[in-house]
């Protein structure tokens, strides 16, 4: 049974993956779906109740929660699949350098855990608090503070895939390394590059929303999930409901990630199906 047959049947992964895609395709075409401008201030229209002209209300400012909600979406979650990008890029590098070069394998394992060693929350606060607020030092704080779990990741998949035999015969028949990387070793890994990116993304977007709720990610008034609860919960006793939408946004989306994540592990984990079938 290939991939593609396993992921169709099961639904959790298919419904994950279409509510993902779903709040995607309304990120991309926000301009087109929002019913208001989502910096445009109306004070004469703020704590407006959920309606046909504000469908979701209106902040403090009189803004359109809706609008600010589906602007919300660039920033949170393709800044987030942006950051794991280029962590994931850096890890794959790193990660096959050191499980197919012995050169490289000490320097770079020995950097990965000074880098281990540090809780990667509090390494990321004190990215943040050097560089200062802004989403740019966020995405960098993530890559400083995530690249050593992947790399660490990427090189142990990388050392048992070494043993394959065509990985073996491909040696034996005097390819150059890089060769192999690229036509035998890559491929195999992309599964397993990919389970981890999905299973990691949920953490990137919990990420940059709690950084934006403490005031160190994106600054106001660009539209962020994490920044609206934080504007929300200064008028909770007045408005409640608006922490709502982004506070369900951030959930439904992570939880999402996470099941597909899991998903994913278990159709490529050989020794799921097996016990399975046992059972």
């Amino acid at each position: 049974m290939n991939f593609w047959k396993k992921l169709l049947k099961d639904r959790i992964a298919l419904a994950s993956l279409g509510i993902i895609l779903g709040v995607i395709f309304l990120g991309i075409f926000a301009p087109y779906i929002a019913p208001h401008d989502p910096l445009a201030v109306n004070l004469s229209h703020k704590f407006a109740p959920w309606g046909s002209e504000y469908p979701l209300g209106s902040d403090y400012l009189g803004r359109c929660v809706l609008s600010r909600l589906l602007y919300g979406i660039r920033t949170t979650i393709f800044f987030a699949l942006l950051a794991m990008l280029i962590t994931v890029s850096i890890g794959v590098v790193l990660g096959v350098l050191a499980g197919f070069f012995h050169k490289a394998e000490g320097v770079i394992l020995r950097f990965c855990d000074i880098m281990l060693s540090f809780p990667s929350e509090l390494l990321m606060l004190a990215v943040v608090g050097m560089l200062g607020a802004g989403i740019v030092n966020i995405i960098i704080a993530h890559v400083v503070a995530k690249s050593a779990w992947y790399i660490r990741m990427i090189y142990s998949y990388s050392i048992s895939y070494q043993k394959k035999p065509y990985i073996l015969f491909s040696k034996t028949c005097g390819n150059s390394s890089f060769t192999i990387i690229r036509k035998h070793l890559l491929p195999i890994l992309f599964a397993d590059i990919v389970m981890l990116a999905t299973l990691d993304a949920g953490g990137v977007i919990l990420s940059i929303s709690g950084l934006s709720f403490l005031g160190l990610g994106v600054q106001p008034p660009t539209p962020e999930w994490g920044m609206m609860l934080s504007e929300a919960k200064n008028v909770m006793s007045i408005a409640p409901m608006e922490m709502f939408p982004p506070g369900f946004m951030i959930l439904i989306v992570v939880a999402a990630f996470n099941f597909l994540g899991d998903s994913l592990r278990d159709i490529l984990d050989p020794q799921y199906y097996s016990s399975k079938a046992k059972i």
